[in-house]
């Protein structure tokens, strides 16, 4: 077990953790309903609209807030965050449910700035692309797309990474 220290003492972290919360709700419908429609058309159109949108679509949410999705085993480079990687460790493997603090974390940054962190885990439909038996097809679409690709071999209820918003 571990202790995490949260910084919820002034008017910027209530004002963020009272709005964070609805952006990454805001952010999970809209990212999981735009998937689906494009799973209709099977996974590699699917890989091929998260290519071209999901970064978009996360940065359609922010207004005054800096929102990322990030990961301990990352598909897109460009959703690296290395300030995060004790939480990514701490959560690396488990499953939902099994830590504590399955609730968002706030924390400050070396800057001094707000951050919260939730969690996000694996979910069926996640397991086409991300989970332990992807079809040829898929695997394929990846490795074209995602070279560097190490965001496989999920199962089903895993942690999978972090919403992450910060102040700008």
């Amino acid at each position: 077990m571990f202790t995490l220290f949260f910084f919820i003492f002034s008017l910027n972290a209530q004002t963020l953790k009272l709005e964070a919360m609805p952006l990454v709700e805001e952010l999970k419908v809209s990212l999981m309903g735009n998937l689906k429609k494009e799973l209709a058309h099977g996974s590699v159109h699917a890989i091929e609209f998260c290519q071209l949108n999901a970064q978009t679509l996360t940065q359609a949410k922010a207004k005054k807030y800096h929102i990322q999705r990030t990961s301990h085993r990352l598909r897109n480079p460009k959703n690296s965050a290395p300030e995060l990687k004790s939480y990514l460790d701490k959560f690396a493997g488990t499953q939902k449910g099994a830590l504590p603090m399955d609730v968002p974390v706030m924390f400050k940054d070396k800057e001094g700035k707000e951050n919260w962190i939730a969690p996000i885990y694996t979910d069926v439909m996640c397991l086409q692309c991300h989970g332990e038996h992807i079809a040829k097809e898929t695997q394929a679409a990846l490795k074209v797309k995602y070279p560097q690709d190490q965001a496989i071999g999920f199962k089903k209820g895993e942690f999978r990474g972090f919403f992450w918003i910060k102040e700008k």
